[in-house]
């Protein structure tokens, strides 16, 4: 499957719900220590990240990014 072109709104829906369960999966068995853990003060955990991600996706930024896309696809 292409990356390049517009998806369709059920295709995006498709790989965002895919997403979610990837990250589901690699955190699965992963303990609150090794969540937190930093590997060196510059260095994000991978709760950090866990939390980037999802604050990233409720930004206003995003959404309206997103939107707009969609938008966009829906057009085609």
């Amino acid at each position: 499957m292409s990356l390049a072109g517009p998806l369709a709104p059920a295709a995006v829906a498709d790989r965002l719900a895919a997403g979610a369960e990837v990250v589901a999966a690699l955190l699965s068995g992963v303990s609150e220590e090794q969540a937190r853990f930093k590997p060196d003060p510059g260095h994000w955990s991978m709760l950090e990240v866990i939390n980037h991600l999802a604050d990233e996706e409720r930004s206003e930024e995003h959404t309206s990014e997103l939107q707009s896309r969609l938008h966009l696809v829906c057009r085609l």
